[in-house]
């Protein structure tokens, strides 16, 4: 119940829908219909970012990435089955990767973790109307990297190493 509190406290609605609802994903349109009711509340309530998530979903794009509605909602992004990333409605973009590198990520600060499973390797980074596509990007490319197996956890953490991430 605290964990419930704490995250309407913090108005994060598609956390507590997340919670409320587990057995949305039973229902195939649910998630699609929940998520195109966040976008028509980001659009209403926070025009601004509007313009930062279309930039980032054109870019994404423009990867050799599949796109399709993600089966909790939103965009999904993957190569053949593996799923890099998704973003939802509400300027939510989620990004896989290893646990270990989701750590050193988020220890870095240029994302959070999963806000519905933490730990899990997933991270997410929330879009803002001032950002640039820049970090999304770089993570996103360092996912895909792993997926396709064209460098190692270690290459990838070496580079996160080396990376300056500048506040957005």
């Amino acid at each position: 119940m605290n964990l419930l509190l704490n995250h309407i406290k913090r108005l994060r609605v598609l956390s507590v829908i997340a919670l409320l609802g587990k057995n949305i994903k039973y229902h195939p349109l649910l998630p699609v219909i929940t998520d195109e009711l966040f976008k028509l509340f980001t659009f209403l309530f926070y025009p601004a970012k509007f313009p930062a998530m279309k930039n980032l979903i054109d870019q994404l794009k423009r990867t050799n990435a599949q796109t399709d509605y993600h089966r909790f909602g939103g965009i999904e992004f993957r190569f053949d089955t593996k799923e890099i990333a998704h973003i939802h409605g509400n300027g939510l973009l989620d990004i896989h990767f290893p646990v270990q590198l989701s750590k050193v990520l988020i220890e870095k600060g240029c994302c959070d973790e999963h806000h519905i499973f933490p730990g899990s390797g997933w991270i997410s980074f929330r879009i803002e109307r001032t950002t640039e596509p820049v970090r999304p990007m770089q993570l996103f490319k360092w996912s895909e990297e792993l997926k396709k197996d064209m460098k190692t956890i270690n290459e990838i953490e070496e580079e996160i190493n080396q990376y300056v991430f500048y506040e957005e």
